[in-house]
């Protein structure tokens, strides 16, 4: 039988379980061990693949990527994906990894991009059978009254992603004419092309993620 070769890995927002198939990266989640445990038959028989404790190529760049975003270093991810699911789910991720880092839709306006004006639900119901959080960015929908909606990871991770990427709360409210909200001046240091990203990692990391919080609160 094939291989998901996954690991465990700490991040600013807590734990986040890694896999990979020899296609591509294919699971990351935050990390739960019942919900983990729970969720395993389900994609060893989704990719017709047995979850082992190891690493490939394809793992080690998602690490890598991820550490990089974290540290505001990465804005887009370039590891191969191996992503399964319905035509309509692959329809809908499919059109998240076309929102660019720094902009927020609403689940809306991905209907709408899919021709499916009014399923707003079902692109809801999308957005949780994403097992490939952050590289497949569906914390940048939210509601078209910019309420934030929910999120897997819940709700305080979401607005830290948020606020990683140049967010701020206020400017969620206001949709653009282009059916996308742009990120704040707030962060666009953050968003130009990384030049002013932060550049200490771990002691800049514990900073964001303090003022993250706080505005959670």
């Amino acid at each position: 039988m094939n291989a998901i070769v996954y690991k465990i890995v700490t991040t600013p927002v807590g734990k986040i379980v890694m896999g990979a198939t020899s296609a591509g990266c294919c699971l990351v989640e935050f990390y739960e061990k019942e919900k983990f445990k729970a969720a395993t038959p389900k994609m060893e028989k989704l990719h017709q693949a047995q979850f082992i404790e190891d690493s490939n190529s394809h793992l080690q760049i998602a690490e890598k990527e991820l550490r990089e975003y974290f540290e505001g270093l990465r804005q887009q991810f370039s590891v191969p994906l191996d992503i399964k699911g319905t035509p309509f789910e692959m329809n809908v991720w499919q059109e998240l990894l076309k929102i660019p880092y720094g902009q927020l839709v609403s689940y809306e306006t991905i209907a709408k991009r899919i021709n499916h004006p009014h399923a707003m639900r079902a692109v809801g119901n999308a957005n949780n059978h994403n097992h490939i959080a952050i590289i497949i960015p569906c914390h940048r929908v939210i509601g078209k009254n910019g309420n934030l909606v929910g999120y897997g990871g819940g709700m305080k991770t979401k607005k830290f992603l948020i606020t990683l990427e140049g967010a701020a709360e206020a400017d969620l409210f206001d949709e653009k004419p282009s059916s996308q909200i742009t990120i704040s001046s707030v962060g666009k240091a953050s968003v130009q092309k990384g030049k002013k990203a932060i550049t200490k990692g771990t002691q800049a990391i514990k900073l964001i993620r303090k003022a993250a919080l706080s505005k959670g609160q």
